[in-house]
């Protein structure tokens, strides 16, 4: 059986060479007949294969990217927080009296909370700003969170000032001078937080000579992990919805049907599949895909926004029900795909 076989391969080729050109006539008209696809170049890029000469682009995120994804400001929706000391069980509160005033815990009832909101540098911890001087504002959270300032020397104690804006901000949406601008770090299990100024580098807010008592000054101390500096911090309620509404924009924040959202789309970045649905849009960069994604509440947990010519003739909207394995495209795809995640 073999012999026959080698017979009849020999006979064709051998003796026949030009069915060997024809042949390989067939295969090159095929591939101008038949070209491949960009969706199927897309596909190929997916899997990690290289197809027809296209070269995928590394399907990792770099980190630019997987931070505008998975923003870590949105760790902290905009609302009211109660901050629960790990070791005393206390919460931080303020104080004030007519010539002083102080940071201190106390038993944790409803009144003892402060607002956390988002900042270019970090986040601003709120109250409403009170006293003889301080008119009422529906809008705005005018009291901030301030590390020892008139501290020249000794222990940094807090106080609640009147947010400044930086000479070089444009508006009230940038408030919070240097020493009124904080990070937020999880440690360990819990999860547990520390709260660092960012004026005093090294330095944590702090439950002063770890005091389990009520009443405990809180004070600005060098980081030093003990559970007088580690937090829970809980919310309470959710920002009311025009307290620094601006602000809120300004920062990606989107008001959906119930509550703000946050989605920072990333460009360069595609999640294929999940679509629950697909429509034309405008050539804005996904802005419009990203609030229709919150307006459609929670059936909506993220999009992928396509410029005109990147896929189709026109800018494509895809609205995901499910979640899919976020892809780098590559340096060229930057401004033509966008991708976000509804951060709730």
């Amino acid at each position: 059986m073999r012999l026959a076989l080698f017979d009849i391969y020999d006979k064709i080729f051998n003796k026949r060479p030009i069915i060997w050109v024809m042949t390989i006539i067939c295969f090159i008209c095929a591939a101008f007949i038949f070209p491949i696809s960009k969706h199927d170049r897309l596909n190929a890029q997916e899997v990690g294969q290289t197809i027809g000469g296209w070269e995928r682009h590394p399907s990792q995120l770099t980190d630019a990217q997987s931070f505008k994804l998975y923003n870590e400001k949105a760790r902290f929706k905009p609302g009211l927080y109660q901050f629960r000391s790990v070791n005393s069980g206390h919460c931080m509160t303020y104080k004030a009296w007519e010539n002083f005033a102080s940071f201190k815990t106390d038993e944790c009832i409803k009144n003892h909370v402060f607002y956390i909101l988002p900042h270019h540098e970090g986040y601003t911890i709120r109250r409403v700003l009170t006293g003889s001087s301080a008119a009422y504002d529906p809008e705005h959270l005018r009291g901030c969170t301030t590390t020892g300032r008139g501290n020249v020397i000794g222990t940094r104690h807090f106080n609640i000032l009147a947010c400044g804006v930086p000479n070089n901000a444009d508006s009230w949406e940038m408030a919070g001078d240097p020493d009124q601008i904080f990070s937020i770090h999880m440690v360990g299990r819990g999860p547990l937080f520390e709260i660092r100024p960012n004026n005093i580098e090294g330095d944590c807010i702090s439950i002063a000579r770890n005091s389990i008592d009520k009443e405990a000054a809180i004070i600005s101390w060098a980081c030093n992990g003990e559970a007088g500096q580690r937090f829970e911090i809980k919310l309470i309620k959710e920002i009311e919805p025009l307290l620094e509404a601006k602000l809120l924009e300004r920062h990606g924040w989107i008001k959906g049907p119930d509550s703000w959202q946050l989605i920072s789309p990333a460009g360069g970045v595609d999640m294929p599949g999940g679509n629950y649905n697909e429509f034309e849009t405008i050539d804005d960069n996904g802005k419009y895909c990203a609030l229709a994604c919150v307006q459609n509440g929670i059936s909506c947990k993220g999009f992928t926004w396509t410029a005109a010519g990147f896929d189709r003739s026109k800018p494509m909207c895809q609205l995901k029900s499910t979640l899919t394995q976020p892809i780098n495209r590559g340096p060229s795809s930057t401004n033509d795909i966008f991708s976000g995640i509804v951060r709730r």
